[in-house]
């Protein structure tokens, strides 16, 4: 296949997957099977691989890029990203609405949408693609989250429509109720703090620093505005909305024409009542005057524009009388309180059972008892206790007090550091036994899929698993034993447990489900340490020594290397062949030293010699680390062909710059070439 051929199957290809992304999740209606969709994605990476110069910037390969080295950047917004002002009053919605007469006659059209419970995002087009994307932050200056945007994958990365010069796209990203509750129940089971609300949830995922993690958070998004452009596209709010469909945006079916404030309370009545029919969460909703050149000649304050407001709804608060608090003991130890209710109807649910997070908060409510509470739904998902109703309270009522002892094992239990979380501390307490194991055999862990959670249920109840250590004990003839595993599938659990044991490093450390040692941490310490015995010999200054590895998660890593029981483990997977313990690596690159320990690296241009992230692959097993974007915090950019504005920042910060040729010499040879000053 000639050069040309293929860029025009690249194109074809790109064109078709972006087609069908916006089938399947901005209409929702896709028409290929998961199976043909694979195929054409692999087909164009595989395309990109062989010829990387080819590469469209609005690919859908492209989506997830590298980790963001740092603290987001900050970026001045184009148009200030401004707050509504809130009302639960209509007597202040009819007010808002006559002020309007400041233009010299009564505004006669206004646009209703719905207030989605999301976090506010500008979108930035240049010459028709995707540039940039921030957060709101203090309404002046955004957090540059673009790594984290693409991955949601109804955003479109190119706008042919938007090629004439700059255009802003502003929406509002969110998480589908259903969505929350799998991913919450998902926490639940591996013992991981749940998430509080579908917002907050959302927020926090497009400010993480990797991409790949945002890509597995089910994040959606709802535009609603274009705040600037460099040429015209609409002239009223209703236009702008239909314009945002026609360039495959997704956008929100309930917006509707409005023309009186008895309109703006139809609406408002409407989706107060329907609420729970969207499959989303909204707080209320938001009228916008729909002329774009009044909403001009109305302005804003400082804080807030003139011409548009939130209609929001009143929070829905019910009674009920607490019956108990038991104690639930997650995956890593820690123990919450969790409130048995009463049962009370509560949007649109039967509520038994409320979270009270942790002890402190229960100190905050005063929580007594048997005490009438206040309840509300906290996004409208966690049922969650607001307050108390002292007067009810009788006089008798024992404040809630916290166990000294866990509710599974009996062992002594104390709060975490913080002095904020109850936490056991027991290897061995069973309830935490089965959410270890689940964790153990997940796919970023020991990878054993043919271990669920309810065939490791079924090994501890025959108590056949008391430990991690137990699952290589097991034996063919007493497994075949247990109600509904038949041959195969003893053979199958077997085989995968004995090909996890040459699970690598960074895998079975992650696997073994140390506090605050999440897979991006374990990654670090395995290009620093050749297996588990080194880590564990380690000096606590050489662990400070470590990318993002600071004081606590040393302390907490070393005291739990101490732990008896923790050595005991070790010292059973040694003996049972689990290679990650005490292997050597034998990779060429990793014995030598750590060529680019601690070091950032940005590439630039096309290399000739191998891809971008086979490159980036190298400096990652050398102990570095490789970002997008060039900061004060870089060590070394790399140049490839056609190298673009990164270039230029790198000399503007006067950050050392290397050829390909200088990378490959540093690679062959071990010793650190003579870099490009920036300065020349």
């Amino acid at each position: 296949m000639d050069e040309q051929t293929v860029k025009k199957r690249i194109e074809d290809l790109v064109k078709t997957i972006q087609e069908h992304d916006y089938r399947y999740y901005v209409l929702n209606h896709p028409i290929l099977t998961d199976y043909e969709y694979d195929l054409l994605y692999k087909e164009l990476q595989d395309l990109e691989k062989k010829y990387p110069h080819l590469i469209l910037p609005d690919s859908p390969t492209q989506r997830v890029g590298n980790s963001i080295s740092g603290d987001l950047p900050k970026v001045r917004h184009k148009v200030p990203m401004l707050s509504l002002q809130n009302t639960y009053n209509m007597e202040e919605v009819r007010a808002f609405m006559n002020t309007t007469n400041i233009l010299g006659y009564k505004v006669k059209e206004w646009v209703g949408e719905l207030k989605i419970d999301g976090v506010a995002v500008s979108l930035w087009y240049e010459n028709g693609y995707l540039s940039k994307a921030l957060t709101r932050g203090d309404g002046l200056l955004g957090e540059d989250v673009t790594a984290a945007i693409k991955t949601i994958r109804s955003i479109p990365l190119y706008i042919q429509e938007f090629t004439k010069g700059f255009v802003e796209v502003r929406g509002e990203v969110y998480v589908n109720k259903k969505d929350f509750l799998e991913y919450n129940k998902r926490q639940e089971i591996l013992g991981e703090p749940l998430a509080v609300n579908p917002r907050n949830f959302a927020s926090g995922s497009i400010k993480l620093l990797d991409p790949t993690i945002v890509a597995q958070r089910p994040l959606r998004i709802l535009c609603y505005s274009i705040p600037y452009s460099d040429f015209q596209i609409a002239e009223t709010q209703f236009e702008i909305i239909s314009k945002l469909r026609d360039f495959k945006f997704p956008v929100s079916d309930a917006v509707k024409l409005l023309h009186s404030a008895d309109d703006v309370q139809s609406y408002w009545d409407y989706w107060r009542l329907h609420k729970e029919d969207l499959p989303f969460h909204i707080d209320g909703i938001v009228i916008k005057v729909n002329q774009i050149k009044e909403q001009i000649e109305l302005g804003t304050t400082n804080k807030i524009p003139k011409w548009a407001f939130a209609y929001k709804f009143p929070a829905e608060t019910v009674e009920t009388k607490l019956e108990s608090v038991e104690w639930s003991v997650g995956r890593t130890g820690i123990i919450t309180p969790i409130a048995n209710l009463v049962p009370v109807w509560l949007g649109e649910t039967t509520v038994k059972r409320a979270t009270l997070y942790n002890y402190k908060e229960i100190v905050r409510l005063d929580l007594h008892e048997h005490d009438f509470v206040y309840l509300q739904k906290g996004g409208e998902i966690i049922p969650k206790i607001v307050g108390i109703n002292f007067a009810k309270r009788t006089f008798d009522a024992k404040p809630i007090t916290y166990p000294s002892h866990c509710p599974s094992c009996n062992e002594l239990i104390e709060f975490d550091e913080e002095g904020i979380l109850l936490r056991c501390e027991n290897e061995n307490c069973l309830a935490q036994l089965l959410r270890h194991l689940t964790h153990f055999v997940s796919r970023n862990a020991m990878n054993i899929e043919s271990l669920g959670e309810k065939i490791l249920e079924l090994f501890i109840k025959a108590q056949l698993v008391q430990s991690i250590a137990d699952l290589y004990r097991l034996k063919y003839e007493t497994l075949l034993l247990l109600p509904g595993l038949g041959h195969k599938k003893v053979q199958k659990i077997l085989e995968e447990l004995e090909k996890s044991k040459a699970q690598p490093f960074e895998n079975f450390l992650y696997a073994l489900g140390i506090r605050l040692i999440g897979i991006h941490t374990a990654r670090d310490l395995a290009l620093r340490f050749a297996n588990l015995r080194e880590l564990m010999n380690a000096k606590k200054e050489d662990l400070l020594g470590i990318r993002d590895l600071g004081e606590t998660k040393v302390n907490l890593l070393m005291k739990h290397f101490n732990k008896p029981s923790f050595q005991k483990l070790v010292n059973e997977l040694d003996d049972l062949g689990v290679l990650a313990i005490s292997q050597t690596k034998l990779s060429n690159l990793e014995t030598k030293q750590q060529l680019f320990l601690n070091l950032t690296f940005v590439f630039t241009g096309t290399l000739n010699s191998m891809t971008r992230e086979e490159a980036a692959e190298l400096i990652r097993k050398g102990g570095g680390s490789v970002v997008n974007s060039v900061s004060k915090k870089t060590n070394f950019v790399v140049c490839g062909v056609d190298a673009g504005s990164k270039l230029e920042k790198a000399k503007l910060l006067n950050i050392p710059i290397l050829t390909e040729e200088l990378f490959l010499e540093w690679l062959k040879t071990g010793n650190l070439p003579l870099a490009t000053s920036s300065e020349n």
